[in-house]
């Protein structure tokens, strides 16, 4: 029982074992696949033709044995070669005898072949007969970024895909392209093998500055960036880019930038008073223009009320004349309307005032964006409208009558 609980053990190991090294040369097969493919969309079929062999020893399926063959074909008809037409009609007949999906299109392409092979010389037939001859070493550097070059060895700059015959041993791959940071790797070439390189370039960033007021809030492509002054310049991909500034009490800045890779570039950034802060400022002018109103009306009724105190202090003691008496009712009277102004001109203060400091608090910008710009994740500090209709207006009147003072105000939005 022991023996056979170490061999279950055993046998479970070596599959876990086996099971990432399946995946890991799937992957390298794809690789070479994907560079037999981009060889051959460049007229590269020598080429092609090794990575689509590596690929077929290490995963073999008819669509790459078609694959072989096609590259054979042309091969053949640029160089005339009786070795790849031998290994074109072999690799058509093989795919055929497999029910391969593009069956119909073999036939076709074996018939012509055929014909061809039937009016060779027979030298030429006795050199398609030969076994075929080994392939030197060959490096194959791919890459997905458009207008990528390739110096290999540090000795010879190519554009890729580039896929050379080398020597057997190490050699230095070096890939590089405008806006991108270099890729460089150590390869080992072998005898009769394909070695694929598949260069992954990664983008230099942009970088963006912004010379804005302090305490201002940054936000690129609706997603948070931080306050302003900024510690260091904002790291972005290439591409387009909307910019929002924003400030409480001052109108959104909006800018939509097209950065190209590795770019350093920097933004002037104006902010304008908002509207609604303008009004606001004028609310705390008129609250202190009201209040000194008030002040000086006051200031007149204590000035009646002293009168009015002088004559009745005559009154207690030899008494007041007639038109004595007439005049303390009437600085009595005057006291009253000045108080009662004075109360209105307080008023009209402290309603400009509390009236200020509610559009003062909630001044908050309205960020005008392109329809369809930002669809998601829109920063907190942004408000997403649009305004539409009339703009903003307010205004404020006193209102007195005869058992009545206050003020009025008004506005539309």
């Amino acid at each position: 029982m022991k023996n056979r609980g170490l061999s279950i053990f055993l046998i479970g190991t070596s599959l876990l074992l086996t099971r990432p090294a399946h995946a890991q040369s799937v992957e390298q097969a794809k690789e070479l696949f994907d560079a037999g493919a981009q060889y051959y969309a460049n007229g590269q079929y020598a080429a092609a033709i090794q990575a689509f062999e590596a690929a077929n020893k290490i995963v073999a399926k008819p669509a790459i044995e078609f694959s072989i063959a096609q590259a054979h074909r042309r091969q053949y008809f640029l160089d005339k070669n009786p070795d790849h037409l031998n290994a074109a009609i072999r690799m058509y007949q093989d795919y055929m005898a497999k029910g391969g999906a593009r069956s119909a299109d073999a036939a076709q392409a074996l018939e012509e072949l055929q014909t061809i092979a039937n009016r060779m010389s027979a030298d030429e037939k006795a050199q398609m007969a030969k076994a075929p001859q080994k392939e030197p070493p060959r490096i194959m550097v791919m890459s997905q970024t458009v207008g990528a070059q390739v110096t290999l060895d540090s000795k010879l700059t190519k554009a890729v895909p580039y896929g050379p015959d080398v020597a057997a041993g190490k050699h230095h791959v070096h890939v590089f392209a405008p806006g991108y940071f270099d890729y460089d790797q150590d390869v080992q070439a072998f005898e009769n093998t394909v070695t694929p390189v598949n260069a992954e370039l990664r983008e230099k960033p942009a970088r963006l500055s912004l010379d804005a007021p302090n305490n201002a809030t940054v936000s690129i492509d609706g997603r948070f960036a931080g306050n302003t002054p900024l510690p260091s310049a904002i790291q972005l991909t290439g591409g387009r880019h909307l910019v929002v500034v924003t400030k409480n009490g001052h109108k959104a800045f909006t800018e939509e930038l097209d950065l190209k890779r590795d770019e350093r570039r920097t933004v002037k950034v104006k902010l304008d008073s908002s509207g609604q802060r303008v009004v606001a400022d004028s609310l705390f002018i008129s609250a202190a223009g009201a209040a000194v109103v008030g002040i000086a009306l006051t200031g007149v009724a204590l000035v009646e009320q002293s009168k009015a105190n002088d004559l009745n202090d005559a009154r207690s003691g030899t008494g007041l004349s007639v038109q004595q008496a007439d005049d303390y009712d009437s600085y009595k009277s005057a006291r009253n309307r000045w108080a009662t102004v004075a109360g209105v001109a307080y008023g009209v203060s402290a309603a400009s005032l509390l009236t200020g400091i509610v559009f003062y608090a909630f001044d908050q910008p309205v960020v005008n964006l392109p329809p369809e710009r930002l669809d998601d994740n829109p920063s907190p500090a942004q408000k997403t409208q649009t305004p539409t209709g009339d703009p903003l207006e307010m205004g404020m009147a006193p209102l007195a009558g005869p058992n009545v003072a206050g003020a009025m105000f008004y506005g539309r939005f």
